[in-house]
């Protein structure tokens, strides 16, 4: 389509690559004296050829415009399928990452993070957009509460999701009661009906007949997620150390329940690969995470070292407790804590993938245990070294100033 009546869409696309001009100046050059301004003309002459893109659209193309439908992805695809609409959603798209990058360079600036630490989701955010703009706000976050509020805010957040999962939607628990399952199972059934996601429909009933199951590994679970929350308060092991110490022991003592219902799901073939029967025969992993032909007993065992850790973590933060030796303490039940709550960032890795077939389904949950297990247990460590590195910082400053006066 002609833009204006004299200009095609084909002659217009090569000038978009000049786009990456701002991104060199950006990466480059963040605090030569043009860059604010180069990197705010440029997005705007884009944000102006897509009004004309769009006001010629509208022009050349009348029966169409009662019926553009935004609300199903349908609606939307049938737009897109348009050469014109194409181009035009290229433009916006083109100028609006380079806005969040530009955002995210010069907010950066001003609230004194590194620029090292965020040239990094420049190409992020030009491949990916609303990613780098999330993991910039999770750094700028970060930077603005510390480490220790921030990885709370998150283990909060992890929490609440499996607490969430459990007790509210998709409501694992109600299966622990025989007299509300079948009800609940049909309800689950109903609603997933209409549902985009491509996952089989067992792996919100599949603890339907299992009340044992749901009774000692399920319930369990959610109660250590509730627990876990107000374990890590500060104010609450000072201000009230007899319910911390109560809530810290009922937390402890589901542990060997939850590991228990892990072995059962194994027995009782529950486990995420026989939810997708019909896939056994295809590769496992789309990231490549499948070192052995037999990926399933793989992931089994993997599972079984993950749980012994988790219960061996479990006992040295309770024999640190008991000893009053709260410094390691409080270092194994963080372990413990990671090692238990990557499998809420697993449901969020398999939100994040949004699998539309039940092969990527099925990958997803497969790749989402490595990935999460990784993060959670990494993410620990690092904060127990941090932890420990500026605390090791702090005595040698005193020592110093000690020494100076």
């Amino acid at each position: 389509m002609p833009l204006v009546g004299f200009v095609k869409d084909e002659s217009i696309f090569p000038i978009l690559n000049f786009v990456f001009i701002g991104y060199v100046f950006l990466i480059f050059f963040p605090r030569l004296k043009f860059t604010k301004t180069i990197t705010l003309v440029i997005p705007c002459i884009y944000s102006a050829l897509y009004l004309g893109l769009v006001v010629d659209w509208i022009k050349n193309n009348p029966d169409k415009t009662g019926t553009i439908d935004f609300s199903s992805l349908k609606g939307v695809i049938n737009l897109f399928s348009d050469h014109a609409a194409v181009m035009a959603g290229w433009t916006h798209y083109i100028a609006f990452d380079l806005m969040v990058a530009r955002f995210i360079i010069f907010d950066a600036q001003d609230v004194g993070i590194s620029h090292f630490l965020v040239v990094p989701l420049v190409p992020l955010t030009l491949m990916l957009g609303p990613i780098g703009l999330f993991v910039y706000l999770i750094l700028k976050t970060f930077r603005e509460l510390g480490l220790s509020k921030s990885l709370y805010g998150l283990t909060l957040m992890l929490c609440s999701t499996m607490v969430i999962i459990i007790f509210i939607f998709p409501g694992s628990y109600h299966f622990a009661f025989p007299s509300i399952s079948s009800a609940h199972k049909m309800n689950l059934e109903n609603a997933y009906v209409n549902s985009p996601v491509k996952l089989p429909v067992t792996i919100l009933t599949k603890y339907f007949n299992h009340p044992i199951v749901t009774a000692i590994h399920v319930i369990p679970a959610g109660l250590w997620s509730f627990i876990v929350p107000f374990q890590l308060i500060p104010q609450l092991r000072s201000k009230a150390p007899f319910f911390h110490r109560l809530s810290g022991y009922i937390m402890l003592s589901t542990v060997p329940f939850i590991v228990i219902g892990v072995g059962l799901i194994f027995i009782k073939k529950l486990d995420f690969e026989y939810d997708f029967p019909s896939h056994f025969s295809e590769p496992v992993s789309e990231l490549g995470l499948s070192p052995f032909k037999d990926s399933f007993l793989f992931i089994r065992m993997f599972m079984g070292v993950i749980a012994i850790y988790f219960v061996v973590t479990a006992l040295l933060a309770l024999k640190y407790a008991r000893a009053k030796n709260f410094q390691l303490h409080r270092k194994w039940i963080i372990r413990h804590i990671a090692a238990g709550i990557w499998v809420a960032l697993q449901r969020w890795y398999l939100v994040f993938r949004y699998p539309t077939t039940l092969w990527t389904a099925r990958a997803a949950f497969y790749d989402g245990v490595f990935i999460a297990i990784g993060i959670t247990l990494s993410t620990a460590e690092f904060y127990l070294w941090f932890e420990d590195s500026h605390k090791i910082s702090n005595v040698v400053h005193d020592d110093m100033k000690l020494k100076d006066t």
